[in-house]
């Protein structure tokens, strides 16, 4: 058994069409993430390449721990970090703007000893303690027990959760409207359709068109992509900086992304056009039979008629018959994610030691600590908030140079 951390460096490298072991990397990568306990489309080759080659900070790696050949855990890290500015160094999963979920890639046969490697790892770049962000619950109770039988202290700090929908037996994946909300958005589309002037349809471009080859559709697809960053630039998102295209590492990384995920045969972007230009577009990704809504921009000047929501509903119909379960990704209060879904995903923050007392003293008082740090900032902000609603006559004055301190 052996555990290692990679560098982004060293995983490019490793995976670079043309290096000596790029096949075997790629096979045992592709072998574990088939047969992971839960898929993670964002730990799959074709998203967290790019997200190494673009989006990476100081002291990133993949935690890879391998048994006989096979991969049985793999965790991206960030090391020598102070999760929430703790005094205490840690690492934590390593996670970008643009995943929306941290669930570690675990072989079905994994054993306490694969964990005990891997927080090994940790401990050996000096850091007591891990902090595991945005992880289904069902993995996050396997790692707490495993810590508990190493004589590691665990805490969950953190617990949220979002919008998923499942096929029932014998049914394909479909959404769970009501008939009043139905009406609405046909009257929308209605609408939608007599302000452009002509009928919109729904078409996946990330599909093959009749008589194209590899080449063109992906040129086709990559100024299809073009246009879907430009539409998000030109809405609220490019207005609050969040907007992908404002960040060029992000929009490289959406790029790369999803002609990787295109060539995988598993990216779908379902898009409301008049033929032309689209309305609304969104960036699905699937891994095995789960299928992620990743991201949804559409062209504002037509925001009365809820396009994210038509291109939403009506691109349920385009999904393979394999696919079972669609995760929103969205936040826990999101009112498409909750309305499209019929159930819930359980997500949480845990915190593990994997060093020494200390490790085990940090992790054992965090959740105190971290409801002291939360008052205090809540405190701050109150007396920051009477400061500035304070007659500017009363307010308190910077000291100047003669002003005794």
């Amino acid at each position: 058994m052996s555990a290692r951390l990679l560098t982004p460096a060293e995983v490019l490298t490793a995976c670079d069409p043309g290096a000596r072991d790029d096949a075997e990397t790629q096979r045992r990568w592709r072998e574990l993430s088939a047969r992971a306990q839960v898929p993670n489309v964002f730990l799959t080759p074709e998203l967290l390449l790019p997200a190494l080659r673009h989006l990476a900070r100081d002291r990133v790696g993949l935690a890879v721990v391998s048994r006989g050949g096979r991969w049985r855990l793999l965790v991206p890290l960030q090391l020598r970090t102070r999760p929430w500015h703790h005094p205490v160094r840690g690492a934590t999963t390593w996670e970008h703007e643009q995943a929306f979920l941290g669930t570690p890639l675990i072989s079905p046969d994994a054993e306490e000893e694969d964990w005990a490697e891997l927080f090994g790892l940790v401990a050996t770049a000096g850091d007591r303690w891990l902090v595991m962000r945005q992880v289904d619950t069902g993995v996050a109770e396997q790692v707490l027990a495993v810590a508990d039988r190493l004589g590691q202290d665990g805490v969950v700090v953190r617990r949220t959760d979002r919008g998923l929908s499942s096929a029932r037996d014998g049914e394909r994946l479909h959404v769970d409207l009501s008939s009043k909300r139905r009406r609405e958005l046909r009257r929308q589309r209605r609408r939608l359709d007599a302000k452009v002037g002509t009928q919109l349809v729904v078409e996946d471009l990330a599909r093959r068109r009749p008589g194209e080859d590899t080449d063109a559709r992906r040129a086709r697809v990559r100024a299809d992509l073009a246009h879907f960053l430009a539409l998000e630039r030109a809405g609220w998102k490019g207005e609050d900086g969040g907007a992908m295209a404002v960040r060029p590492p992000e929009a490289a990384f959406f790029v790369e992304a999803c002609l990787a995920a295109l060539d995988r045969g598993v990216l779908h972007l379902p898009a409301l056009h008049d033929g032309s230009r689209p309305v609304a577009v969104a960036a699905l990704v699937r891994d095995r039979d789960v299928v992620s809504w990743w991201k949804t921009t559409y062209d504002e000047a037509y925001a009365e008629f809820s396009p994210g929501w038509l291109v939403a509903v009506e691109s349920f119909a385009l999904l393979e018959d394999g696919v079972r379960v669609l995760d929103s990704c969205t936040d826990a209060d999101s009112r498409l994610g909750t309305s499209l879904t019929s159930g819930r995903r359980e997500l949480v923050t845990l915190a593990v030691s994997t060093r020494g007392s200390l490790g085990r003293s940090v992790v054992r008082r965090l959740p105190r600590w971290l409801a002291a740090r939360a008052r205090t900032a809540h405190a701050l902000g109150e007396a920051a908030a009477r400061v500035r609603r304070a007659p500017a006559g009363i307010r308190p004055s910077r000291p100047d140079s003669t002003t005794p301190v």
